[in-house]
């Protein structure tokens, strides 16, 4: 760091503090420790809105940190000051003046007007393209003489540079506005009326920190000796002696090392990164010292020897430490191991706990059908559930909802019930505050109710029954003035609600992706219809008084809506998650509808309408119910309504077996090569499979090529129309042609009438599909009808006429093609005719229809036809939809059990014309409100089979799809898992399953499938009941944030039922050391783990007895018709042997594998399908 303190050429903007600023907050963090913040520490984690994209001095981010609230002793106590920046630096040379030059430049601190520079490549987080954000808080120690007890300006910039490549990316937190953030992009005025470009507004994350005491601490672990850990300050969360994991990458060849090393974990954040750490061990020999990264990962360069440190500032972000022998050696017997360093100033994350314990009910439903009473002022509804009630005094208000279930009142604060709210000229009216209650009459088993605004003119009819069900609420609004409306509109509007009458201690479901589970404050807002929003149905639920509230719009024909919820608790920052993508104009858009009431709230919101005189618009029904348990409770009811209302794809489809899918074609993997089309498209048989991995090879850029760029643009002319990036990102498909050697374009996507002849046409691809099939594998074509060349004949006849029209009034072009817009019933029956030609001339067995299931666009093109949308308001999946159920009525008609996906699932209304989707669940809708991404989507909706796409092909990645059970696109699974799958599709494949089952610990996930419905998810207490003979298994996921060694899962097993490891291949001795025996005669089953690993436990009849000498004995427990076999298995559960099975005496035969074969476990086979299985009784012993 220099600090400069000369005169600048840059000016520094005198304090001026905005008028309707704060003081700062002030908050003890550890002993001794203390910050000041405005922000809540919540990042949404948009790489657009809600980070600055600083690359030049002129743009400056300027926060106020007050410390009026600091007390006098505290300031004059404080020994060092910190100042905090959560951010991430970029270097974009590459981009912007390649070739790629590496971070060469410096940014500035100014305090006060005092001026401090660092370099960006000092140590701040560098964000790398292709990976996710690497966005994280970095200290800064400056002097305490720079601040004053009171208004401290603090501007964030890019030093002057003659480059200009190297990027800032400042944090916002969106949730908080508290007046202390301001900005400038070009040196000008600071303003606040947006935080960066885009828009984003908040307050910028910068914090400070005040030290007053020595944060020097020491934590050691004396292996074997008591006691074992001295850590005063709760450091390590874990140190011993783990199993290698069947989940690690480098798996078996772990399983068989001479000694298992120590391992020590802490949270990244523990200890202070602006100091050293060092660790020092004691050994009666030489060990090998290797550092943890920050996601628990062993990190190079580790070093041998009794000591390794780690520099102040370093890059990596340690959360343990690996002590294992030298190359060759077994490891020495430990005496201690020192962990030497200075804690942390920075709050250690709280991690949401997504799985909390459900207790039973604290009330019952009462005895009672639904009814309904209008009395002078009042209304009260009741069913067994629910009671509520409505006032009529001038306006009509809810103030009472009462759930038998938790015996609680739910409304806190009737005024914050808004019931429905429009916006329109800059205004806002709320139903209960500005609607005047005209009447309320009786209408069966509820009211209608009539409401008037009188400025601007509008007429709402409120009509609201009480069923079975629940709460039933329509709204109709009407312009009865004598000039257009327009409007947006939220209906319903619930706010201030608990489940408990403690709102800190309620959890709520939102259903973003695989679904959000957490009680943290937050503000949630996405779209239903656009790839965030899957289903229309929220909760809100008391795990301590057992049952909670859901809202679910009563929708059955797919229109586009936003979903908000908001948890609000008085001093606590709220994170703001908001996925509203819907390309249209601002002016078209909902304002947040839910503010900072204490309490959570629920809202459905509707772009903007425009009514004429007469004119009207009735949002779709709510219906507002009580229920026992949690949030599983809400989502099978809701799936069920949902197959009630919709038919969904017949199930299991062809995709049953299909694992995996592998794309071939793209960019230079060519499938014509050498003269002829390839023929090792699909893998060959896998060892100890006996059959390809391969289950589905989807075909890429098998249409005919074109001579031309985009735009029909020559090669040699393409800047002309394209940018420089541009064109750099669609050079790997300008081809050479294998057969001419011309350059073609082999991405650019035509009417799909043309095979390419000089590659043998339509007669040779046909081949090539054949000789794909006959290896074993399912062959779809991918498609992409969001795309037309201009290139080809029909792009150049309709690509105007069809293109969308975005909100500038230009056309989207996007991907470098006319987008065809389809809300036009023409281009649904060009689509639709086009797949079933394909389908019939190809002999292929599916489809993916590319984009498709993504936010779309809405089309402001007056050239043709919307059949659903109006003017700013996309409906563009419904129409996408209708698309989608047009292609699969003509599949079925060349042959029924064709496939259909498509890349996004779109919304539920999609799913059920889906045999498949790929689903981005671990990347677009991951978010720090879901610690471990669950996708429900897999369990409650199976007919459309989920294919997770990770873009970055993690290994981690490929453990969370195994967690969820679902399936890979574009990566294959892990053999041992591949294999488990497979082997067990009876049960994945079924219908019995559930996700988040409850744990005996917290932050151990677990996921059932097959088996009985498990206690604890509707309101009954925590421990299973018994299954139905058969099969169960268990996935048990560790996100605790370390390893983890203890008891998870509670089961009741019976005499004739055993637990198998079957990552490890090894039985799970649940009746000895591998569990223990509560007083009820549950079985508390425990597990160990890595950080972020998985097991999974298979449930299985007693079936196998396997005696020392070889012999197998079967229990006489009944077994399927059908050809039998014993399989003797390795260490990943792969056939290294087979015999078939005899109704006598069985003995198994082991001389016939190799010298250096690792036999495990006999598995009990019937056609493919796993009966039981036995661990060999010298496994265990190598």
């Amino acid at each position: 760091m220099r600090l400069l303190s000369c005169v600048l050429a840059l000016p520094v903007m005198t304090l001026c503090a905005p008028v309707w600023a704060v003081p700062s907050l002030f908050e003890q963090v550890n002993e001794g420790v203390y910050v000041v913040r405005d922000d809540g520490g919540h990042w949404a984690g948009h790489m657009s809105r809600d980070i600055t994209h600083q690359n030049s001095a002129l743009y400056q981010a300027r926060k106020i940190l007050d410390l009026t609230n600091v007390p006098e002793d505290v300031w004059a106590r404080t020994q060092s000051v910190r100042v905090a920046v959560f951010f991430m630096v970029c270097d974009y040379s590459w981009h912007d003046d390649p070739p790629r030059k590496g971070l060469d430049e410096a940014y500035q601190i100014v305090v006060n007007g005092t001026v401090h520079e660092y370099p960006t490549a000092g140590g701040p987080p560098v964000f790398i393209e292709s990976a996710p954000p690497t966005m994280a808080w970095f200290d800064h120690i400056l002097p305490k003489s720079d601040f004053v007890h009171g208004e401290n300006e603090i501007i964030i910039r890019k030093a002057p540079s003659n480059t200009n490549d190297d990027y800032l990316y400042l944090g916002i937190d969106m949730g908080e506005q508290r007046g202390n953030s301001s900005v400038t992009f070009d040196g000008g005025p600071w303003r606040q009326d947006k935080l960066t470009i885009p828009g984003g507004n908040g307050e910028y994350m910068v914090r400070m920190y005040l030290i007053c005491n020595d944060t020097h601490l020491k934590a050691v672990w004396r292996p074997e000796q008591q006691p074992e850990l001295d850590d005063p300050g709760y450091l390590l969360l874990y140190a011993g002696f783990p199993a290698p994991s069947p989940c690690a990458a480098d798996w078996p060849a772990t399983a068989l090392q001479q000694s298992r090393p120590a391992r020590l974990e802490w949270e990244s954040v523990a200890f202070d990164r602006q100091q050293p750490l060092t660790v020092t061990v004691e050994a009666a020999g030489p060990v090998k010292l290797s550092w943890l990264d920050e996601k628990g990962n062993i990190a190079p360069d580790g070093v041998v020897g009794s000591s390794i440190t780690l520099p102040a500032n370093s890059a990596l972000r340690p959360s343990g430490l690996i002590v294992a022998a030298p190359e060759g050696n077994a490891l020495p017997t430990l005496s201690s191991v020192t962990v030497d360093g200075w804690q942390a100033v920075h709050p250690r994350p709280q991690r949401i706990d997504m799985c909390p314990t459900i207790a039973a009910p604290a009330g019952k439903p009462a005895d009672r059908k639904p009814s309904c009473v209008i009395r002078e002022g009042s209304i009260r509804l009741q069913n067994a559930d629910l009671r509520c009630r409505f006032t009529t005094a001038d306006t009509l208000k809810l103030v009472s909802l009462y759930n038998e279930y938790t015996a609680t009142e739910m409304v806190t604060d009737p005024d914050a019930i808004g019931l429905f709210i429009v916006d329109t000229g800059g205004e806002r009216y709320v139903g209960s505050r500005d609607f005047r209650c005209l009447s309320a009459t009786p209408q069966g088993s509820g009211f209608v109710a009539e409401l008037r605004l009188e400025q601007p003119a509008l007429r709402a009819t409120l009509s609201v029954g009480i069923e079975d069900e629940g709460l039933r609420m329509g709204l109709k609004l009407v312009n009865v003035g004598a000039a257009p409306v327009d409007f947006t509109t939220v209906f319903p509007h619930l706010a201030g609600l608990t489940a408990s009458g403690e709102p800190e201690a309620d959890y709520y479901f939102y259903p973003l992706g695989g679904g959000i589970y957490a009680d943290t404050p937050a503000l949630i807002r996405s779209t239903y219809g656009e790839y965030q929003a899957l289903y229309q149905v929220m909760d809100l639920y008391s795990p301590r008084l057992g049952g909670g509230l859901f809202v679910r719009i009563d929708d059955r024909d797919g229109w586009h809506k936003g979903l908000a919820l908001r948890k609000h608790l008085k001093g606590r920052g709220t994170l703001t998650v908001e996925k509203l993508p819907s390309r249209t104009r601002d002016e078209y858009l909902c304002a947040n509808p839910l503010e900072e009431v204490e309490g959570t709230g629920f809202a459905c919101e509707y772009l903007r309408r425009t009514r004429a005189p007469g004119g009207s618009f009735e949002p779709s029904a709510a219906v507002i119910a009580a229920h026992p348990g949690d949030w599983h409770a809400t989502m099978e009811h809701y799936a069920a309504w949902a197959h009630d209302v919709w038919e969904f794809r017949p199930y299991p489809s062809r995709l049953k077996s299909i694992r995996n899918m592998m794309p071939h074609g793209w960019a230079t993997d060519l499938l014509f090569k050498d003269g002829k089309y390839r023929t090792d498209l699909v893998a060959p048989p896998k060892p100890g499979l006996g059959r390809t991995m391969t289950d589905c090879v989807e075909l890429m850029s098998w249409w005919e090529w074109s001579p031309l760029g985009p735009f029909a643009t020559p090669f040699d002319k393409l800047s002309e129309v394209m940018s420089e990036s541009e064109i750099k990102r669609w050079q790997p498909y300008f081809v050479k042609d294998p057969v001419t050697g011309e350059t073609m374009w082999n991405n650019g996507p035509n009417a799909y009438d043309g095979y390419n002849d000089r590659f043998g046409g339509l007669p040779a691809f046909r081949e090539c599909v054949r000789n794909c099939q006959e290896q074993g594998a399912l062959v779809t074509l991918y498609t992409d009808p969001f795309r037309l060349d201009h290139g080809c004949d029909l792009g150049r006849e309709k690509g105007e006429l069809w293109g969308v029209i975005g909100p500038d009034g230009e056309y989207t072009t996007s991907y470098e093609v006319w987008n065809p817009c389809h809300e036009t019933p023409e281009v649904r029956e060009w689509v639709a005719t086009t797949m079933e030609r394909i389908m019939r001339e190809t002999g292929a067995d599916g489809i993916r229809l590319d984009e498709y299931g993504h936010h779309g666009y809405t089309c402001f093109s007056d050239l043709h036809e919307h059949t659903y949308g109006e003017p700013g308001v996309s409906q563009w999946n419904k129409a996408v939809t209708e698309a989608i159920q047009m292609i699969h009525a003509g599949m079925d008609r060349v042959r029924p059990d064709l496939v259909l996906t498509t890349e996004f699932p779109a919304y539920d209304y999609m799913m059920r014309h889906l045999e498949g989707c790929i689903t981005y669940d671990l990347w677009l809708t991951a978010c720090a409100l879901r610690p471990l991404e669950c996708n429900i989507q897999r369990f409650y909706f199976p007919e459309c089979k989920p294919y997770e796409l990770d873009l970055h092909h993690t290994h981690q990645g490929l453990i969370k799809k195994f967690w969820n059970g679902a399936e890979s696109f574009e990566q294959y699974h892990p053999l041992n898992m591949h294999i488990i799958l497979g082997e067990n599709e009876d049960v994945y494949q079924g219908r019995d399953f559930w996700p988040l089952i409850p744990s005996i610990s917290p932050h151990v996930y677990i996921n059932q499938f097959g088996g009985s419905r498990p206690a604890g998810l509707g309101g009954e207490p925590a421990v299973a009941t018994p299954t139905t003979r058969g099969k169960t298994m268990y996935h048990l996921y560790n996100a605790t944030g370390h390893t983890f060694e203890g008891p998870a899962l509670k089961i009741s097993l019976r005499p004739d039922e055993h637990l198998f490891d079957l990552l490890n291949c090894r039985e799970h001795d649940a009746w000895g050391a591998d569990g223990r025996t509560d007083e009820r005669g549950d079985i508390e089953v425990s597990v160990a783990l890595l950080r972020d690993h998985v097991a999974c436990l298979a449930r299985l009849p007693r079936l196998l007895s396997l005696a020392p000498d070889g012999g197998v004995t079967i229990s006489a427990g009944k077994l399927p018709k059908g050809k039998l076999s014993l399989v003797i298995c390795g260490l990943q559960g792969e056939e290294l042997a087979s015999q078939e099975f005899n109704s006598g005496a069985n003995r198994l035969d082991l001389s016939g594998l190799p010298a250096d074969a690792h036999p495990t476990c006999v598995k009990l086979m019937a056609d493919g399908t796993l009966l039981d299985v036995a661990e060999l009784p010298a496994a265990r012993g190598g």
